[in-house]
């Protein structure tokens, strides 16, 4: 089997499976950054800061629709795993 890579590298151009794994250590690091900037915020809000508190809602705005955006894109590749993996698992049986 020949792997595929891409033109710039001499490196194998990444699985998808590979891709779906990096994309859920974004979305944990993302969560980790929302719940942070929840956190300011709500102290911000409660500090009558009204200015920090709406720069921090716009930042974690931003910050949520990224992750529904990461989210989006692992929703695929799993779906597109699950569509490789069927072949095999019937030709099993």
């Amino acid at each position: 089997m020949k792997v595929k890579t891409s033109p710039r590298s001499k490196c194998p151009a990444p699985s998808a499976e590979m891709r779906l794994h990096k994309t859920c250590d974004q979305m944990e690091l993302l969560q980790t950054r929302i719940s942070v900037l929840r956190a300011r915020h709500q102290r911000a809000c409660q500090r009558s800061r009204l200015a920090a508190a709406e720069s921090l809602h716009l930042q974690l705005s931003v910050m949520e629709g990224m992750y529904a955006l990461y989210h989006g894109y692992a929703e695929r590749q799993c779906q597109q795993l699950l569509k490789d993996l069927a072949p095999e698992c019937e030709s099993r049986e």
